[in-house]
């Protein structure tokens, strides 16, 4: 019997392991079906749909800024159209059709950006960042904000840090305030990694 979070984790193992190849293989996701699991278990997950939704979640932005952060450093061309549509990552959309899920981008707009009060505002009561699941008419939103993060390598020349609301991947990365009056920091959010689940995907 695997716990039900130890399957997500197994997840990001798997995904970020083949997410970058051009075959999709065969993945792991996690299980609501109640198969393997004890009464207990299962109805625990029938009862808490949103702590499917964030778990899985979870998962899925993990998988794809795992994936980005690889993409960043090799760079082929041949897998770019990945950064415009994460959707299309083959461990991604394993997750994403198992659940029926859709999965977005939203930019943050201009006076969210210069306020600073949209972490407070929109994540209040909760660990700064921290994901949230959110249910309205008939669906569980998912939401996780955007950060930049420094690239995947010991010592990065400019641009040293990645933005990963970048439409395509030249614009992966980015330069760091180091580097550029203008640059980013370690940490800004750029935007919401948003997932919509609908609670019929969910529920055994």
């Amino acid at each position: 019997m695997v716990p039900f979070y130890k399957r997500v984790v197994t997840i990001c193992l798997l995904g970020l392991a083949c997410a970058c190849t051009d075959t999709p293989r065969p993945e792991a996701y996690p299980d609501t079906s109640g198969a393997g699991t004890s009464h207990t278990q299962t109805v625990a997950l029938q009862e808490k749909p949103e702590a499917v939704a964030l778990a899985v979640g979870d998962s899925v932005v993990h998988l794809v800024e795992g994936s980005f952060l690889q993409l960043a450093e090799g760079q082929p061309r041949a897998q770019a159209l990945f950064v415009a549509q994460p959707d299309k990552l083959p461990a991604v959309q394993v997750l994403l059709q198992r659940y029926q899920a859709r999965l977005e981008r939203k930019p943050l707009s201009e006076k969210q950006l210069k306020s600073g009060r949209y972490q407070s505002t929109f994540f209040s009561g909760r660990a700064p960042l921290q994901a949230q699941v959110q249910q309205s008419q008939g669906q569980l939103i998912y939401q996780r904000p955007i950060q930049v993060k420094r690239r995947n390598c010991a010592s990065c020349d400019e641009p040293s840090l990645l933005n990963f609301m970048a439409p395509d991947l030249d614009q992966l990365r980015v330069y760091s305030t180091q580097g550029r009056p203008e640059g980013f920091e370690v940490g800004t959010v750029t935007g919401l990694w948003v997932i919509y689940f609908p609670t019929s995907g969910i529920r055994p």
